[in-house]
């Protein structure tokens, strides 16, 4: 999952979370981003926000858009 920060680019992995298009990531890789972008095995891409960030943990909820699908 990709992030920018001061200008410059980071890229970062993590994990999709059931079908509300959350995903768990690193805290330190996106928690100075000014945007977030994620990218799926196939290559879609979509922005993506944060919603949660724990530092200690070093875990981060980020909402991906447009990635919810209904049940």
């Amino acid at each position: 999952m990709p992030g920018e920060s001061g200008g410059g680019t980071g890229r970062g992995a993590g994990f999709r979370m059931g079908s509300d298009g959350m995903i768990v990531s690193s805290a330190h890789v996106v928690q100075d981003a000014l945007r977030l972008r994620a990218r799926t095995h196939d290559g879609q891409v979509a922005p993506g926000r944060i919603v949660g960030l724990d530092r200690a943990s070093d875990l981060a909820l980020v909402v991906v858009e447009g990635w919810a699908t209904s049940r």
